[in-house]
């Protein structure tokens, strides 16, 4: 059977997607597998690296760098097959409109792309 997965994109920084993925990954939520798939458009930072290769979640955890505003991009993520795709955003944002909007249009982008 295919191990279920989801996609986090938006502002995917060192601390939210360590917050994120202590709760998404906890005992406390079964013990059924399951992986994620993290799509920016840039490459992971030195800090991300060394948490990606954490032996608590390196074998759960894919990072992709690619537009997620992409078809392209969202079919080499395998969008269309996640079982969900979480959007991060960055609460201390400079510019919290501007941030706000990027995510919403990248989930329109997504939601058309699986649609």
């Amino acid at each position: 059977a295919e191990v279920p997965y989801l996609v986090i994109s938006g502002s995917v920084q060192y601390l939210s997607l360590k917050n994120f993925c202590v709760e998404l990954f906890h005992p406390d939520h079964g013990t059924q597998d399951k992986n994620a798939i993290i799509l920016q458009n840039f490459e992971p930072s030195p800090v991300m690296e060394i948490f990606l290769r954490h032996p608590r979640f390196e074998l759960f955890l894919h990072y992709l760098r690619g537009n997620p505003m992409r078809d392209f991009d969202l079919r080499r993520a395998k969008t269309s097959k996640a079982k969900a795709c979480v959007l991060l955003t960055n609460k201390y944002a400079p510019d919290p409109y501007s941030e706000d909007h990027r995510n919403i249009l990248t989930g329109l982008s997504i939601k058309k792309f699986v649609s």
